[in-house]
């Protein structure tokens, strides 16, 4: 299995190993949102989430490099 770079949405890429695509873990919080409507309370709840921990790093690699 060799590492690639899997070009994503507005030039962004990630390295990939066949199945595999490695991420960086971001840290989460989580709020409720629409608690004033009945239909979205608990369980069927409306959330957003907000990133913890810093989320946006850069590649400078080319895919030569991998091989």
């Amino acid at each position: 299995m060799t590492p690639a770079l899997a070009e994503g949405y507005n030039g962004a890429v990630a390295i990939q190993r066949s199945p595999l695509v490695y991420a960086l873990k971001i840290g989460e919080a989580w709020k409720q949102v629409n608690t004033d409507n009945p239909i979205h309370q608990l369980p069927h709840a409306d959330w957003e989430v907000f990133p913890t921990t810093p989320w946006n790093y850069a590649l400078q690699i080319k895919s030569e490099a991998l091989a």
